[in-house]
């Protein structure tokens, strides 16, 4: 998890916002789908990352986007239509590529869909599958919203170098795409306000500095697996987002 490139959210979501429309014609929008993951595809190249990758040399099914470690796959379903049944076909996808290159396995499949589809299948996914994929064929999965134009997650594409405790990067996860439904507000402390709101429901409770916070979701092992630290939230994460804010705006005005 601690690899996943946010930047290739970000890319999938600037196509997708500048491709996509509210066509209900099934041959256009099959065509615009296509343009969309191709030029997504075509943007990640050049930073080294394999694209349209076979899983095996029997078929010809194949992974839209492979990280140049090989290690976290990225799939992209651009209409958020049956977007459970594209899931479980990426899922088989992996779990063939690995029996495959049992050297060299995909670890971590990140699935990219419509925000309103992946927000409808978040809640549907069943977390004992989930922890079944992770604990008996080492593979994690992870459900990301497409990012509208102006939510704040475009904000948190580029994390943080370093963090505070281990469940700091999940933390940062979740916060990202809780975020993509909200928009950036128009001032710095109306930004704090969401920011420190949505903290505190993921957690459970208040933030404070020099306070540490043990998240059972964001445990994954370690010394401090599951553990939050106040200290590097109020102190580094949030002031870091709240940076990108400040870029945002002056951006915005020239």
């Amino acid at each position: 998890m601690y690899d996943i490139d946010f930047e290739v959210l970000s890319k999938a979501s600037k196509v997708y916002l500048k491709i996509w429309g509210d066509s209900v014609d099934v041959s256009a929008q099959t065509k615009k789908a296509q343009r969309v993951t191709k030029e997504w595809q075509a943007s990640l190249a050049s930073l080294g990352y394999r694209t349209e990758v076979k899983i095996s040399d029997i078929g010809n099914e194949k992974i839209d986007v492979l990280s140049a470690s090989g290690n976290i796959a990225y799939e992209l379903k651009v209409s958020g239509k049956n977007i459970d049944h594209e899931l479980f076909k990426d899922i088989y996808k992996i779990m063939t590529y690995n029996l495959h290159h049992q050297r060299d396995t995909i670890t971590d499949l990140v699935f990219i869909s419509e925000h309103k589809a992946i927000n409808r299948m978040e809640s549907r996914l069943d977390k004992k599958y989930l922890k079944l994929l992770k604990e008996t064929h080492r593979l994690n999965v992870y459900l990301f919203p497409l990012f509208p134009e102006r939510a704040i997650s475009n904000l948190m594409v580029y994390p943080p170098d370093s963090w505070g405790l281990r469940g700091d990067p999940y933390l940062w996860l979740d916060l990202l795409k809780k975020l993509s439904f909200k928009t950036i507000p128009n001032s710095a402390e109306e930004l704090i306000q969401i920011l420190n709101k949505q903290i505190n429901e993921l957690i459970g409770e208040k933030m404070e500095i020099g306070k540490d916070y043990f998240v059972e979701v964001y445990n994954n092992g370690g010394m401090s697996g599951g553990m939050i630290s106040g200290e590097f939230w109020i102190n580094k994460g949030i002031p870091y987002i709240l940076s990108k804010f400040e870029s945002y705006i002056k951006g915005k005005n020239h």
